[in-house]
């Protein structure tokens, strides 16, 4: 299983997999997807944060990849190519899903380690931020697998929501 990025060809296939997400009740599938007419258009303005350019205000550059199997995606990754103050305090540099069909196979694991790999080759980042609610124990346990430190807890107090902050490869100072 490889991580490859996301092509305007996947657009078909990744529309399956955000109604399958969906279908099962999660939110936020693919984020900033419903700012855009469909999953073309949601696709080219990948294509572009992949390059840093036409990036909305307050957007870093970032890339989507992809795991497919038999041309069916089961798992997204969104690889930020750097922080911002805000990614650093509450998101981190990767955000990762798999379809609900698919999950407790290592595919989370395995894309997990391989963005790493990608971030330090292609981006330069010496070690990733990620991050989950506290209550996700198999996003902890992926994190942990792929080589998570824990770093830090925060809560929202609007909405009571904690959330741990982990980073793999190192952190941001080595």
């Amino acid at each position: 299983m490889q991580l490859v990025l996301a092509q305007l060809s996947d657009a078909e296939a990744l529309q399956r997999y955000e109604n399958a997400c969906k279908a099962a009740q999660e939110s936020d599938v693919l984020p900033f997807r419903l700012q855009y007419a469909d999953m073309s258009a949601f696709l080219k303005a990948q294509s572009d944060w992949h390059t840093g350019t036409n990036l909305p205000k307050g957007i870093v550059s970032s890339s989507l990849y992809v795991i497919k199997q038999n041309d069916e995606i089961v798992a997204t990754l969104v690889l930020r190519h750097e922080l911002n103050a805000y990614l650093r305090k509450y998101i981190g540099h990767i955000g990762y899903r798999v379809h609900p069909a698919y999950r407790r196979q290592g595919i989370a694991t395995e894309m997990l380690k391989q963005a790493v790999v990608l971030a330090k080759q292609e981006f330069g980042l010496r070690a990733v931020m990620v991050s989950c609610r506290d209550d996700n124990i198999a996003s902890k346990k992926t994190i942990l697998r792929a080589g998570g430190c824990w770093e830090s807890s925060y809560c929202i107090p609007e909405t009571n929501e904690c959330y741990d902050i982990f980073w793999i490869g190192g952190n941001e100072y080595d």
